[in-house]
Protein backbone atom coordinates (compact mmCIF):
# COMPACT_ATOMS: atom_id res chain seq x y z
CA UNK A 1 0.00 0.00 0.00
CA UNK A 2 1.44 3.14 -0.93
CA UNK A 3 1.73 6.41 1.61
CA UNK A 4 -1.34 8.10 -0.31
CA UNK A 5 -3.86 5.02 0.37
CA UNK A 6 -2.62 4.84 3.66
CA UNK A 7 -3.46 8.55 4.75
CA UNK A 8 -6.95 7.90 3.35
CA UNK A 9 -8.27 4.49 4.69
CA UNK A 10 -11.41 5.37 6.47
CA UNK A 11 -11.92 7.69 3.26
CA UNK A 12 -11.72 4.62 1.18
CA UNK A 13 -13.79 2.22 2.86
CA UNK A 14 -16.55 4.93 3.05
CA UNK A 15 -16.46 5.21 -0.84
CA UNK A 16 -16.67 1.96 -1.42
CA UNK A 17 -19.47 1.16 0.77
CA UNK A 18 -21.25 4.28 -0.99
CA UNK A 19 -20.40 2.53 -4.26
CA UNK A 20 -22.05 -0.77 -3.00
CA UNK A 21 -25.05 0.47 -1.50
CA UNK A 22 -26.10 2.50 -4.69
CA UNK A 23 -25.32 -0.71 -6.64
CA UNK A 24 -27.58 -2.26 -4.75
CA UNK A 25 -30.57 0.46 -4.98
CA UNK A 26 -29.73 -0.15 -8.26
CA UNK A 27 -30.00 -3.28 -9.13
CA UNK A 28 -33.91 -4.27 -9.90
CA UNK A 29 -33.25 -1.33 -12.33
CA UNK A 30 -30.20 -3.03 -14.08
CA UNK A 31 -31.24 -6.63 -13.82
CA UNK A 32 -34.91 -7.25 -13.82
CA UNK A 33 -36.48 -9.32 -15.97
CA UNK A 34 -39.45 -8.85 -14.58
CA UNK A 35 -42.37 -10.02 -16.41
CA UNK A 36 -40.48 -12.70 -17.82
CA UNK A 37 -39.19 -14.31 -14.61
CA UNK A 38 -41.83 -16.75 -13.89
CA UNK A 39 -41.66 -18.06 -17.51
CA UNK A 40 -37.68 -18.04 -17.16
CA UNK A 41 -38.42 -20.30 -13.97
CA UNK A 42 -40.90 -22.43 -15.57
CA UNK A 43 -38.79 -23.23 -18.60
CA UNK A 44 -35.56 -23.46 -16.63
CA UNK A 45 -37.18 -25.29 -13.47
CA UNK A 46 -35.92 -22.27 -11.09
CA UNK A 47 -37.32 -21.20 -8.06
CA UNK A 48 -37.22 -17.31 -7.70
CA UNK A 49 -34.24 -17.51 -5.04
CA UNK A 50 -32.07 -18.77 -8.16
CA UNK A 51 -33.11 -16.15 -10.86
CA UNK A 52 -32.10 -13.89 -8.06
CA UNK A 53 -28.84 -14.88 -8.64
CA UNK A 54 -28.77 -14.74 -12.08
CA UNK A 55 -29.70 -11.11 -11.72
CA UNK A 56 -26.85 -10.81 -9.01
CA UNK A 57 -24.47 -12.00 -10.23
CA UNK A 58 -23.16 -10.11 -13.33
CA UNK A 59 -23.68 -7.20 -11.49
CA UNK A 60 -21.95 -7.90 -8.26
CA UNK A 61 -18.94 -9.13 -11.06
CA UNK A 62 -18.98 -5.47 -12.78
CA UNK A 63 -19.19 -3.69 -9.70
CA UNK A 64 -15.87 -5.69 -8.32
CA UNK A 65 -14.07 -5.01 -11.56
CA UNK A 66 -14.72 -1.58 -11.59
CA UNK A 67 -13.59 -1.12 -7.79
CA UNK A 68 -10.16 -3.37 -8.58
CA UNK A 69 -9.56 -0.90 -11.91
CA UNK A 70 -6.22 0.81 -11.27
CA UNK A 71 -7.46 4.16 -12.82
CA UNK A 72 -10.01 4.20 -9.95
CA UNK A 73 -8.27 6.46 -7.41
CA UNK A 74 -9.50 9.40 -5.25
CA UNK A 75 -6.80 11.98 -4.64
CA UNK A 76 -6.66 15.53 -3.51
CA UNK A 77 -7.06 17.83 -5.96
CA UNK A 78 -3.74 19.79 -6.98
CA UNK A 79 -2.66 22.31 -9.61
CA UNK A 80 -1.93 19.63 -12.14
CA UNK A 81 -5.50 18.77 -12.48
CA UNK A 82 -6.80 22.00 -13.16
CA UNK A 83 -5.91 22.48 -17.01
CA UNK A 84 -8.11 19.08 -17.48
CA UNK A 85 -10.85 20.42 -15.38
CA UNK A 86 -11.09 23.84 -17.14
CA UNK A 87 -11.41 22.08 -20.32
CA UNK A 88 -14.41 20.04 -18.90
CA UNK A 89 -15.83 23.15 -17.52
CA UNK A 90 -15.72 25.12 -20.38
CA UNK A 91 -17.44 22.32 -22.98
CA UNK A 92 -20.79 23.20 -23.38
CA UNK A 93 -21.80 19.58 -24.29
CA UNK A 94 -20.07 18.59 -20.59
CA UNK A 95 -21.96 21.29 -18.85
CA UNK A 96 -25.04 21.99 -20.14
CA UNK A 97 -27.20 19.48 -17.68
CA UNK A 98 -24.76 21.15 -14.88
CA UNK A 99 -25.14 24.66 -14.80
CA UNK A 100 -26.20 24.98 -18.17
CA UNK A 101 -23.42 27.27 -19.54
CA UNK A 102 -19.48 26.85 -19.76
CA UNK A 103 -17.39 28.46 -17.36
CA UNK A 104 -15.63 31.28 -19.02
CA UNK A 105 -11.98 31.62 -18.23
CA UNK A 106 -11.78 33.69 -15.04
CA UNK A 107 -14.11 31.27 -13.21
Amino acid sequence: MNQRNADHPAGQTALLVLVILIGLNLRPFLTAIGPLSGEIGRALSLGMDTLAWLTLLPLWLIGVGVLLTPRLRLEPLQDVHFDGLHRLNSDPVVMRYITGRPDAPED
